[in-house]
């Protein structure tokens, strides 16, 4: 296998080597038609004074109507295509966009371009709306900005995020560094009633929790011209952390204030860390031709041990569990892709990705005295899934009409997944993955998109290894025959403007699947029946989608703006269990969100607001269904300034409303299509409101 890997590598390379030497609309926007006829606005520094933005990420997120995203989860690396560009070009990496962002000084802006349809000079990847990040040229400027965030939990405790990020020249290139510290103290509450199958009530379980975690992340890029046709880009993140959990959880029968029954206690230490470089060889021959050379490598690993006892009121010893996971995992990819511009009409790109991923787990899970409640012989607890994966791709922009762009393209992929140790497997796959994406735009600021596309996705290595929550006596086997989800997309989308001033953007979507993903009975080598990630066969998803931006003054408040988004799913697939037809697990029905922004630039003061609410979520086991079930909704506000000592002070609160999440979880005698239940667990969990305050600053 990995000689076939060396082989795969080197032919991405030739592919490279053989190729011959591509906010509200106020009064300051602008808007172009680019010589693909689509729609363009271009935002200079000055629509974002009022902010006051101290990088890049301060300005994009203030672009009326778009949301950062990192790319869909779909194999590849150009599947995993984001929503940001950075002069024209897509960042030649797979982590976070907004890091990116971050390092950028507002200073270094020249405009940020939000584009719309296929574009022939842009690396959108199949995007249908882009930001783009115009930088300014010769900018040789030095610049420091940091932030500190300081948080209250729950119970008093706290918690502080910091971060420096320094750009300048460096080595005869452009550089830009960060140090991010995360730290997070929640305390949670999460009082559970449990009932029997009539609705009575048979025990109190009252559990509270709390968290402490801590990483430490370096990154950095650099970008220096190699000549004049040649620029290098190379990029690094590192990170190092640990997350301990402390969970009490006391039983008491019948209801709160009776007798106890149980003492529960669980721990949980773990470690982790990583690293992830990356990087790309651009080669401009002339106008028509040029070739870009990706390199990608993440590797990181996890350790931890969690140990749950059990003690009786009686203080006679109850059971215990412990378990040690020690996993390794990384994913390594090369990628070349040539753009070639024969004409107006037409920008073809064409390559080939080559990748190598893989999880090396050793899981060691001892049940002590536990009644049956967490079996001993857990199926599949050391293991090494790698799989070896080849794409070519093809497509092309084509300007059909001064008013049309089609962009039709090919992806064709082989791959093979091998797994070792407790479990032995060893299959190949074939996927060929059209695509066709159809841009109209009768007028200024009206565009009709059609996409088509045949989509695969990516597979999750953990799931084929088993896991056990012992808090819940839940285990999730590992399944050697998971294979990758696949489905047919439909959409179209149109985007105009709203209310005069405003923009909307709505989007009708259907995805019929294929191997769709979910937990099945997994039937282990004993015969034993557990819960596993798995494949139900086909299901279809509806998918309703609108997002809008208006600006405010038309209402009688100043600088203002609302945003807004509405999200609509139905989803449907028959269960394994049952038979009969659900919706999928883990999906909301509806989903929106609000946020509101307005700011007094004469006094130097802002305040916003956001809420967001959603609908229940379920999920189905073999002898269980969970309810997940949402308060009323998250309410976070804030005010901000920047008249002091030149520093921009916000102060917050976060989840003001205090939103409770209430989990109802029955549990059924046999299976579920037996419709005996057993016992129905409800728990609520609250999280408390979180003011804190940040400052940030620059020099």
């Amino acid at each position: 296998m990995f000689q076939a890997a060396g082989y795969l590598c080197a032919a991405s390379a030739m592919v490279t080597i053989l190729t011959p030497a591509v906010m509200a609309q106020d009064e300051h926007a602008t808007v172009s038609e680019t010589s693909q006829g689509t729609g363009t606005i271009s935002f200079t520094p000055n629509d974002f004074a009022r902010f006051n933005p101290l990088t890049a990420l301060d300005m994009v997120n203030q672009v009326p109507g778009f949301s950062i995203d990192n790319g869909d989860d779909v194999r590849g690396f150009g599947g995993a295509a984001g929503n940001v560009l950075i002069d024209g070009e897509r960042p030649s990496t797979k982590s976070s966009l907004r890091g990116f962002l971050g390092r950028i000084p507002a200073s270094n802006v020249e405009r940020i371009d939000l584009v719309r349809g296929a574009s022939a000079g842009l690396d959108m990847r199949g995007q249908t709306r882009v930001v783009n990040v115009i930088l300014k040229e010769g900018v040789t400027k030095s610049q420091t900005t940091w932030l500190v965030s300081l948080r209250r939990h729950q119970g008093g405790r706290l918690s502080v995020y910091a971060d420096a990020d320094w750009s300048g020249k460096f080595l005869g290139g452009d550089a830009s560094f960060s140090l991010e510290h995360e730290n997070w103290a929640e305390r949670g509450i999460r009082p559970e009633q449990r009932f029997d199958a009539n609705r009575d009530p048979i025990a109190f379980r009252d559990q509270y929790y709390q968290l402490h975690f801590r990483e430490i992340i370096p990154s950095g890029e650099y970008e220096r011209d190699l000549g004049e046709n040649t620029v290098l880009r190379t990029n690094f993140l590192f990170w190092d952390g640990y997350e301990r959990l402390h969970e009490a959880l006391d039983t008491v029968e019948p209801l709160p204030g009776g007798t106890p029954v149980r003492f529960e206690r669980g721990f949980l230490d773990e470690t982790f860390g990583g690293y992830v470089v990356g990087g790309d060889i651009e080669n401009t021959f002339n106008d028509s031709l040029s070739t870009k050379f990706i390199w990608y490598q993440r590797r990181g690993q996890v350790e931890n041990t969690f140990t749950f006892t059990d003690t009786l009121a009686s203080g006679q010893f109850g059971g215990s569990f412990d378990s040690k996971i020690d996993d390794e995992f990384g994913e390594s990819i090369l990628r070349s892709q040539t753009t070639w511009t024969p004409n107006e009409k037409h920008s073809i790109e064409f390559g080939l990705e080559g990748a190598y991923n893989f999880r090396d787990s050793a899981r060691e899970f001892i049940s002590v005295g536990s009644d049956g409640a967490i079996p001993d012989d857990i199926p599949i607890t050391t293991t090494k899934v790698e799989e070896l994966r080849f794409e070519a791709f093809i497509s092309d922009v084509w300007k059909v009409a001064p008013k049309w762009v089609l962009e039709p393209g090919l992806k064709f992929e082989v791959s093979e997944i091998e797994q070792s140790g407790d479990a032995e497997a060893s299959r190949t796959f074939e996927f060929p993955k059209p695509s066709l994406t159809a841009t109209y735009s009768p007028e200024e600021n009206h565009q009709w998109t059609l996409l088509i596309e045949r989509r695969v996705g990516q597979l999750n290595f953990s799931d084929f290894v088993s896991n056990v929550s012992a808090t819940d006596a839940l285990v999730t086997s590992g399944n050697p025959e998971l294979e990758p989800e696949q489905s047919w997309r439909f959409e179209l989308s149109h985007e105009r403007p709203f209310l005069r001033d405003g923009t909307i953007n709505i989007t009708a979507r259907y995805d019929h699947f294929e191997n769709l993903e979910d937990l099945v009975p997994v039937i282990a080598a004993d015969g034993s029946v557990f819960d596993g990630p798995g494949n139900l066969g086909t299901g279809r998803r509806y998918h309703l989608e609108t997002e809008a931006s208006l600006p405010t003054d038309r209402w009688g408040i100043p600088n203002g703006r609302l945003d807004f988004e509405i999200d609509l799913q139905n989803t449907r697939v028959d269960d394994p269990v049952t038979g009969e037809s659900r919706r999928f697990t883990g999906r909301q029905d509806l989903f929106w969100y609000v946020e509101f922004r307005q700011d007094f630039p004469a006094s130097g003061w802002s305040w916003g607001f956001d809420y967001a609410q959603g609908s229940d979520e379920e999920s189905f086991r073999v002898s269980e269904q969970t309810l997940f079930e949402r308060g009323l909704g998250d309410l976070d506000i804030y005010i901000e300034t920047t008249r002091y000592l030149g520093l921009n002070i916000r102060l917050g609160l976060d989840n003001a409303g205090d939103q409770t999440f209430t989990r109802t979880r029955t549990l059924f005698d046999g299976t579920r299509d037996l419709g005996i239940v057993r016992r129905i667990d409800v728990r609520d969990a609250n999280f408390g409101p979180l003011p804190f305050v940040r400052v940030k600053g620059q020099f």
